[in-house]
């Protein structure tokens, strides 16, 4: 299934992207050297992604120091996505020790004894954004930054036994295995403003975040379906709805995009009730402003993500790439 035919929020409809996608995709190309990406042919491909304009898509409007930070966040993220599904860390006890070592070293910001690039990197970033947000914030963004990888041992633990999880239990690690949460955290760095924590957990700002969440999580699905038939990775809502119903593919395609509807029309609603809500709760109004746009953004970034996967080469299934180990080039990453 192409980008225009997956179900995306009617606004915008045409997505902003920032002028700054040639100084981004260099960044991270410098990144990816420093980290050891150049060294093999795989690597090369994998810098060949355009991370960069997935930012650019997804962060249009912040400053070029705030959308590197950002892009460098989503780069490194990608690549212990990539980890965790290579044959060595996809298991759950591998994982877990590479997630214990990079939760040190993020918390900290030093390294300790660790040596490999990647962990490098890791502290760089953390000292740079540590900087620049409260402490509250950067407790939250590490907080979400973990349950991100607590989503990867999970599915870890399921390919382990061939277990394909039940619709409701994919559905919230799925929320997790997606990143999101951590990923809209970084919205608000890229915006530079804290939404604060009374009005983050409001139930109504909290379900408008599980329905954007969702809805970038089974775009995905229905995008990387092929790759993730491949690799056999039943962590795809396609795959899910199979295996619970016994439909066909095409069937449970079609009731994937059916409930991505479905959530935008739930999304929609709570956007429309968010700035009551705030009144209600007398919300000072640049923390209106910035709880609407968190909302706005969150739509530019599902339908800017489905412009990304327009160029985008990380979603080629393995059989049309013409290597022997799609994941050699990690494993001199995380020594």
């Amino acid at each position: 299934m192409t980008a225009p035919e997956i179900p995306t929020f009617p606004e915008p409809a045409q997505p902003a992207i920032s002028p700054h996608i040639d100084l981004v995709e260099a960044h991270l190309e410098e990144c990816g050297r420093r980290i050891g990406l150049a060294n093999t042919p795989e690597g090369r491909r994998r810098l060949a992604a355009r991370y960069g304009e997935l930012v650019c898509w997804t962060f249009p409007y912040a400053a070029v120091g705030d959308l590197c930070a950002c892009a460098r966040w989503l780069f490194l993220t990608f690549i212990l996505d990539d980890v965790h599904t290579s044959g060595e860390y996809d298991s759950p006890d591998a994982w877990e020790a590479l997630r214990g070592r990079v939760n040190q070293v993020v918390r900290t910001g030093t390294v300790g004894a660790e040596t490999s690039p990647l962990m490098l990197e890791f502290a760089e970033l953390a000292v740079h954004t540590r900087a620049q947000v409260s402490d509250e914030f950067y407790r939250r963004l590490l907080g979400h930054l973990d349950l991100f990888f607590r989503g990867f041992t999970e599915e870890s633990r399921n390919r382990a036994v061939g277990l394909v999880p039940d619709l409701d239990s994919f559905i919230e690690l799925r929320r997790a295995s997606v990143g999101m949460e951590f990923g809209f955290d970084l919205m608000e760095l890229g915006r530079r403003h804290e939404i604060p924590p009374e009005l983050y957990a409001n139930p109504r700002y909290r379900r408008l975040v599980a329905a954007a969440t969702d809805v970038v999580a089974w775009q995905n699905d229905l995008h990387s379906l092929p790759v993730d038939v491949e690799r056999d990775d039943p962590h795809n809502l396609v795959l899910v709805l199979e295996a619970a119903h016994g439909f066909t593919r095409r069937a449970a395609r079609d009731v994937a995009a059916e409930r991505i509807r479905a959530r935008i029309a739930e999304f929609t609603a709570e956007e429309e009730q968010l700035i009551a809500t705030l009144d209600e709760l007398g919300a000072s109004p640049t923390d209106r402003h910035a709880l609407a746009q968190s909302a706005a953004d969150m739509r530019q970034w599902a339908n800017g993500c489905l412009k990304w996967y327009e160029t985008t080469t990380r979603y080629v299934p393995p059989s049309e790439l013409d290597v022997v180990d799609e994941h050699a080039y990690l494993r001199a990453l995380i020594v």
